[in-house]
C-alpha cells in the first residue's frame, strides 16, 4: 500500500507542475471575487469624494476608505448580522491567499495538508507519516472499501482525495475555490465548484456510501452571526441534511465525518485576543460551532457514533513543520510580491492577512507554541462519525 500511495504522490506532482501556472494566474487575483471588489471599490469612490468635498489630501484616500469598512464591519456585527462581502467569495479568496503564499502543490511530506496530522501521542512522527495516519483512521472509522465512493466537501488540493485513489475508493471533491478545482482535477479526480450550504443538485444525491467535511466546516458561517445563533443552527442542520441526502440508500457505511474546530472561548480577553480574533474573522471568514452544536443539530438525520479531541494533534501539527499552513514564513518571489500589492486594490481585508500571519494568530488559538499553554485554549479540535439513523428524517 504504502508503495501505491507514493507512487500517486509522484503522478501527483507530475500533473500538478501542468497546473500550478494556471492556479497562479494574475488575473484570478483581480476577478476572483467581483462583488466583493465592486463593493470595496464603491468604498474607495466614497473616500474619494470625501477627499474632494473636504479638500484635503489624497493622502487621506485609503484613511477614509478603512474608515467606510469600519463602519459597515461595525453594522454588520451589531445590527445586520451579515456583510455586505459575500461569504462564498470571502472563502475563496483566502484558500486562493494559500494557494499564492503557501504553494499550490502536494507536499505532505514538508507540510502535511490544510488541516491537522494525527500524532496520537507519538510527536517523533513525521507530518507526512501523520497526515497518513490520520487518513488512514478516517477510512477505518467510516468502514470504506476499495470500490465504495466518497463526497469530500471542503477537498482543498485534493491530498484525502488522492490517497483515497491510491487504495481503490472513488472520491469526488467539492470546493469554493477555482484554484483548487483545478489543481484537484489536474491530479485525475472529479471535483466542483458548489457551496454545500445551498440545496444539493440531484446530480449529486444518492451517489455516495460516505462524506467528509475535513476542516470545511469552520466556513459555513460568519463571525457576523456570533451574537445571533439561530441563523447558524439553521445552515448546520442543512450540511446534515445535504449529506444524508447524498448518501446512497443501500450502502454499508452510510457514515459522515467531520473535522472541525470549534469554539471554548471563555472570556476574559485581553486587547490582544480580541486583535487575533478578528484577524481570524478578515482572513478566513468563518465562525466555529460551539461545543455540543454538532450533537444537537444532526439528531434528524444521524446519531453520533464516535467523538475524539484531536486539538494537540492540530497544534502539533504546525510546530511538526515549518511548512504547515498554520506557522509558516513565506518564501518572496516577484510574482508574490505583485500579487500582494493587487490583494491591497481588490481586497479589503488583506492588510489583515498578514497581520493575521505575522502574529500567528493561528497558533494563538491553541495556546501558542507551547503543549501545555498557560491559558485556555480559545478552540477545540473535535473528529465526529455521524452514523446515519435508520429513521432519518427527510
Amino acid at each position: 500500500m504504502a508503495l501505491a500511495e507514493r507512487s500517486a504522490d509522484i503522478r501527483a506532482e507530475a500533473d500538478l507542475r501542468a497546473t500550478s501556472r494556471q492556479a497562479g494566474d494574475l488575473r484570478s487575483v483581480l476577478f476572483l471575487t467581483p462583488v466583493s471588489t465592486a463593493v470595496w471599490l464603491g468604498m474607495i469612490a466614497v473616500a474619494g469624494a470625501i477627499c474632494l468635498v473636504s479638500g484635503l489630501s489624497w493622502w487621506w484616500l485609503p484613511v477614509f476608505a478603512y474608515a467606510v469598512l469600519a463602519l459597515q464591519e461595525l453594522l454588520a456585527f451589531t445590527v445586520f448580522h451579515r456583510g455586505l462581502f459575500p461569504s462564498t467569495e470571502r472563502v475563496a479568496r483566502v484558500y486562493q491567499w494559500f494557494t499564492i503564499f503557501l504553494g499550490d502543490r502536494a507536499d505532505l511530506a514538508a507540510r502535511g495538508d490544510l488541516t491537522e496530522g494525527l500524532f496520537d501521542g507519538d510527536f517523533d512522527k513525521s507530518i507526512e507519516q501523520a497526515t497518513r495516519d490520520k487518513y488512514r483512521r478516517i477510512v477505518e472509522l467510516l468502514g470504506l472499501k476499495p470500490g465504495m465512493r466518497v463526497l469530500d466537501v471542503g477537498c482543498g488540493l485534493g491530498d484525502f482525495l488522492a490517497y483515497l485513489k491510491s487504495v481503490g475508493i472513488d472520491g469526488t471533491g467539492l470546493t469554493l475555490s477555482p484554484d483548487q478545482q483545478r489543481i484537484v482535477e489536474a491530479r485525475g479526480i472529479e471535483a466542483h465548484v458548489l457551496d454545500f450550504r445551498k440545496p444539493l443538485p440531484a446530480k449529486l444525491a444518492g451517489r455516495f456510501d460516505a462524506v467528509t467535511l475535513i476542516g470545511s466546516l469552520e466556513h459555513f458561517c460568519t463571525s457576523y452571526q456570533m451574537r445571533d445563533r439561530r441563523g447558524t443552527d439553521e445552515v448546520y442542520a442543512n450540511v446534515f441534511r445535504s449529506a444524508s441526502e447524498a448518501l446512497k440508500a443501500d450502502t454499508a457505511s452510510g457514515k459522515v465525518f467531520s473535522a472541525t474546530l470549534h469554539s471554548s472561548a471563555s472570556g476574559g480577553w485581553t486587547a490582544s485576543d480580541w486583535l487575533h480574533a478578528y484577524s481570524f474573522h478578515a482572513h478566513y471568514s468563518g465562525l466555529y460551532p460551539r461545543i455540543g452544536d454538532f450533537d444537537r443539530l444532526c439528531a434528524p438525520w444521524f446519531e453520533v457514533e464516535h467523538l475524539q479531541d484531536t486539538t494537540v494533534d492540530y497544534q502539533y501539527s504546525s510546530i511538526a513543520s515549518s511548512r504547515h499552513f498554520g506557522n509558516f514564513t513565506v518564501r518572496w518571489t516577484a510574482r508574490k510580491i505583485v500579487a500582494a500589492l493587487l490583494l491591497l486594490v481588490v481586497n479589503p481585508f488583506a492588510p489583515w492577512s498578514w497581520i493575521y500571519h505575522l502574529r500567528r494568530s493561528w497558533m494563538w488559538q491553541f495556546g501558542g507554541m507551547d503543549l501545555e499553554p498557560r491559558k485556555a485554549r480559545p478552540a477545540h479540535a473535535l473528529w465526529y462519525v455521524h452514523a446515519r439513523r435508520e429513521t432519518a428524517r427527510p
